[in-house]
């Protein structure tokens, strides 16, 4: 939030309408945006599902804290690329990542998500011209922000088949 807008203080009651200060951009972010929770006894809750009841490819549950229903994804895909070893976090965030992938490098696909829940699956699949290359579920571990994972495999001996090589993170 812009530095010195904020409105409320923390214990406030808010209702509807209420202005709780102004987007900005002020400590270390890269671009003006808002971290919201809502706390329900002390316990941080999704206003989306405040009863917890929603499962992977469920529709949104109709009973949620807005006022009117709003589109709701849970996370999603910032950024995806191909890379001859596992990428730094820090050139991952920066999107400064540099392929340099050759017949008899390993060939790694990674994906940079947002919304990242605990006990979601992020499936990468490489395809190539000789078939799948890679096919690899990962579980989240824990609840991130952001967060990224990355999987590949060694080039096989005589170098990769050359042709078009496609990756798929879902």
């Amino acid at each position: 939030m812009a530095r010195g807008s904020i409105a409320v203080a923390q214990g406030d009651r808010v209702e509807a309408g209420t202005r709780l200060g102004a987007v900005g951009l002020s400590g270390q972010s890269q671009f003006p945006h808002l971290h919201l929770s809502v706390r329900k006894d002390g316990e941080e809750i999704d206003p989306f599902d405040p009863e917890d009841t929603a499962t992977c490819g469920d529709a949104a549950p109709a009973d949620t804290l807005w006022e009117a229903p709003l589109a709701y994804l849970p996370g999603g895909l910032l950024d995806a690329g191909f890379a001859a070893g596992v990428p730094d976090w820090f050139d991952i965030q920066a999107g400064e990542v540099v392929a340099e992938i050759t017949t008899d490098t390993p060939l790694v696909l990674w994906g940079y998500a947002f919304g990242g829940r605990e006990g979601d699956v992020m499936r990468l699949t490489v395809t190539g011209p000789d078939g799948v290359v890679v096919d690899n579920e990962v579980l989240l571990d824990k609840t991130q922000a952001q967060l990224f994972r990355a999987s590949g495999r060694r080039a096989p001996e005589g170098g990769w088949t050359d042709g078009s090589y496609e990756g798929r993170i879902a």
